[in-house]
């Protein structure tokens, strides 16, 4: 059944404006699979191109923490990284919403609900290349494979670059909105019902 990701939208009244300099925000907990060393090293490209903008990593601590920190130490770009533990969860629509862009690596994930809320508050979402991302945000997202994104901070970094410049992009925007008004907990209660009366005859 299809998921609804309507839940952050829909406590903004009114969307805000991206943060400038532009926002590039990372939802989760620093653990490997969810690669925050290889959005770092991709973002310290990012920057090298004269792109002026601040990297926010929003959540739990998490097994690489350490790492992720001693590398920050160690970057030139390090000052522009901005780490947030433990982000309430009253915060983060606006979070998302002043964003230009986020990125959600997470090979293991089993449902689209994070990248579509992203996309309901018209922010572009670059995504690890599995099936639960691609078969709801084809064609609009930026959709990388993990290895390469790890092997190559540019080939990322190009990805980052790609999403910040469709933030005001008006078209890209309108169908980002589009696709999300797709995904309803209401029309994922009608679907979950006829499931289960369809099973129960």
């Amino acid at each position: 059944t299809p998921v609804g990701c309507e839940h952050w939208r829909r406590t903004l009244p009114e969307l805000p404006t991206p943060d400038d300099p532009p926002r590039i925000l990372v939802l989760g907990a620093t653990r490997a699979e969810r690669r925050p060393l290889a959005i770092f090293r991709a973002f310290e490209r990012v920057r090298e191109r004269g792109i002026d903008a601040r990297l926010v990593i929003a959540g739990r601590a998490g097994p690489i923490e350490s790492t992720l920190g001693e590398a920050v130490r160690a970057s030139a770009h390090g000052p522009f990284l901005e780490r947030i533990l433990d982000p309430c969860e009253a915060d983060l629509p606006a979070l998302v919403a002043r964003s230009s862009a986020l990125v959600h690596l997470d090979p293991s994930a089993g449902t689209p609900v994070t990248p579509l809320e992203a996309l309901a508050s018209g922010v572009p979402v670059v995504l690890s290349r599995i099936p639960c991302f691609t078969e709801h945000l084809d064609g609009l997202a930026e959709f990388v494979d993990d290895a390469e994104a790890v092997r190559e901070p540019v080939y990322l970094a190009a990805a980052v670059e790609r999403a910040l410049t469709s933030r005001v992009d008006g078209l890209a925007l309108a169908q980002r909105a589009a696709r999300a008004r797709e995904f309803t907990w209401a029309r994922c209660a009608r679907s979950t019902f006829a499931v289960w009366r369809t099973a129960s005859t």
